[in-house]
């Protein structure tokens, strides 16, 4: 009798019963997963039909049946965070699902999966072995519709759309719906509830999206209103915008100073590396609207704060470039140092002295600013020692310095006549100043900012020294106003 193991096959069991015998087969992979769908587990159906070989089903397919079930449950970010695995390169399964989800007003949660693929055209290669056409990519206006939806819903994520697709749509139609939302009143208000930052993004993004465009003279003009803008120096440097930005230069400054002048130092040499003479005559002419000279001619009747900056900054850069552009406006820089930094004026003076024109405005400027050693030297420099020596003795108090003063003229008779009008200067100073107690002493009101080592340097004399004489009289105004109060009971 042949065993039982040799006529019935392994995946074949039965029950015995009492009064009946059951055939059990086995379900294969295929009848599993359809029982899972049937059951609303399609989760589980998903992961096992991806694992397990099907005959009669495709891992695909179950996928499919997966998306459409969180989708009915709006359950939309997981739909959006699993389509890239499902859907792969089927770039009409991707338009459909863009379509499903922009009529929920949810297309925005697919910026982050959505494919970019190369080319700005649709190609269809004709149909496939099962009768389909082969899409290369998604269509222009799909992603179209996602930026839009984003714009509606937020201006930040708009403007990584618009990045990220850059390629992908056509700008016309993107900045013209941007152009309705940034001329919206709440965003061009300074007040409302609208944050800066998104204001920011908007602006950005419009100019970004009429760059993509070919309009760049109207990019520049919005982009010109943003302030900090992300894409408006980019935009002069890639369409080379040199002649409008010098026009604009004062606007730029105000808008981003450090980037501007980061652009400034770019053009400080007028070459080219250009082999092409035709090209490189044009690449002269556009660098040459952003050299030191033009800057200064642009700056120097308008923003002087902003010329300064550029100047302190080209020091930097290069010395030489900025030692030659002070010797030919030495003037313009003399007022700059007055303005900006005085205590770098004198060392300009002694360097760039002989390159002034008109040393009587620099001095008038210096007096306007009690620039007290500023004043001697450009008085030295007219031929007017004994007024340098008179603001020396009357106004700095310090006889090193009028010593010093002379020995420093040249001519030795000059010399004699100085040190005798520093007599009588002296004996007038000193007949002038108070006493107390047999010691000389004159008031002096501090300035905000002074400082005792400030001061001290400033009459050039010991801290320590000018500590005590002060302190001292302290002691004589106390005495003083004892007395005045000893006879006022009286």
């Amino acid at each position: 009798m042949p065993l039982l193991s040799d006529t019935v096959p392994a995946s074949v069991f039965f029950i015995v019963c009492v009064d009946a015998i059951i055939k059990v087969t086995p379900t294969d992979d295929d009848q599993h997963v359809e029982y899972l769908l049937r059951m609303g587990r399609f989760k589980e159906a998903y992961s096992y039909a991806r694992t397990h070989p099907l005959r009669q089903h495709q891992a695909v397919d179950v996928g499919h049946h997966l998306l459409q079930h969180l989708f009915a449950e709006k359950k939309y970010d997981e739909v959006a965070s699993s389509l890239a695995e499902v859907v792969k390169g089927d770039y009409l399964e991707w338009e459909r699902w863009i379509c499903q989800f922009d009529q929920q007003g949810m297309s925005d949660l697919l910026v982050d999966v959505l494919p970019i693929q190369g080319g700005n055209s649709r190609e269809i290669k004709g149909d496939t072995e099962d009768g389909q056409e082969k899409v290369t990519r998604i269509g222009e206006e799909y992603y179209e519709l996602v930026l839009l939806r984003c714009l509606e819903k937020n201006v930040l994520l708009f403007q990584r759309a618009v990045r990220k697709f850059k390629g992908m749509f056509r700008p016309d139609v993107v900045s013209h719906a941007a152009e309705l939302r940034y001329n919206d009143g709440d965003m061009q208000g300074n007040e409302g509830g609208v944050p800066d930052e998104q204001k920011k993004a908007l602006g950005d993004t419009y100019g970004l999206l009429l760059k993509l465009g070919g309009q760049y003279d109207r990019a520049f003009e919005v982009l010109l209103r943003v302030d900090q803008s992300d894409e408006l120096f980019s935009l002069i440097r890639e369409q080379k915008l040199f002649s409008k930005a010098l026009e604009a230069l004062p606007a730029l400054f105000a808008r981003n100073e450090d980037r501007t002048i980061e652009l400034l130092l770019e053009h400080i040499y007028v070459r080219s590396a250009v082999v092409d003479q035709e090209e490189a005559t044009e690449a002269l002419l556009l660098r040459s609207f952003l050299t030191p000279a033009a800057v200064v001619q642009r700056l120097e009747r308008t923003q002087r704060r902003y010329l300064w900056a550029y100047l302190k900054a080209l020091q930097t850069r290069d010395k030489a470039v900025h030692a030659a552009l002070s010797e030919t406006h030495a003037q313009l820089f003399a007022t700059l140092f007055i303005e900006n930094e005085p205590s770098g004026l004198l060392a300009f003076l002694h360097e760039n002295s002989a390159h002034l024109p008109k040393l009587k405005e620099i001095y008038a400027l210096c007096k306007k600013h009690q620039l007290l050693e500023e004043m001697v030297f450009l008085l030295a420099r007219m031929g007017k020692e004994e007024e340098g020596l008179r603001i020396i003795v009357h106004d700095m108090k310090s006889m090193k310095k009028a010593v010093q003063f002379i020995a420093d003229v040249p001519n030795e008779e000059d010399q004699l006549q100085l040190y005798k009008r520093l007599v009588h200067m002296t004996l007038e100073m000193n007949a002038a100043l108070q006493s107390r107690h047999g010691q000389k002493y004159f008031e002096y009101r501090p300035t905000e900012g002074e400082t005792w080592a400030s001061i001290a340097r400033k009459y050039d004399i010991d801290e320590g020294e000018l500590r005590m004489a002060t302190a001292l009289g302290i002691h004589f105004l106390a005495e003083a106003a004892a007395a005045a109060a000893v006879a006022w009971l009286r």
